[in-house]
């Protein structure tokens, strides 16, 4: 009888390719849901999914010790990425600003015109339901 054939061992090349593969593929992914547009309905949210990519991409390439090349771009997509998440997180915290302003200001008009009207003195509103023999 004869054993049924073994598959050998993957070579370190072919599992250094994978991933490599991998690392690419997550940085790619990870740039483009990063760069989706981002507004106040929708939220944040999207930004922190493509920085979780793209770290993954970095910690693997590093941990893998992928050629330098591969390294240095992980590297700058990750630099692209965080300051990307610290500047939009800025504007939408300026804009969620501006908007409560614009809401304050807007509650302090409606209740301007809708407290009760306040009675002129008699002295500028004679004849108006004014005792001016007062």
């Amino acid at each position: 009888m004869t054993e049924p054939p073994t598959e050998a061992p993957a070579p370190p090349d072919m599992v250094k390719r994978g991933f490599l593969a991998l690392t690419l593929v997550l940085l790619v992914v990870g740039a483009i849901v990063e760069l989706q547009p981002v507004s106040l309905l929708t939220g944040e949210g999207t930004l922190y999914v493509g920085l979780a990519l793209v770290a993954g991409a970095l910690v693997l390439a590093t941990v893998m010790k992928l050629s330098g090349g591969v390294r240095v771009l992980t590297w700058v997509v990750a630099a692209f990425c965080i300051a990307n998440v610290v500047y939009v997180s800025h504007q939408m915290t300026l804009r969620r600003d501006e908007i409560t302003n614009d809401l304050n200001k807007l509650g302090t008009t409606l209740q301007q015109f809708s407290a009760p009207p306040t009675a002129l003195p008699c002295s500028t509103n004679p004849g108006f339901g004014c005792d001016v023999s007062k």
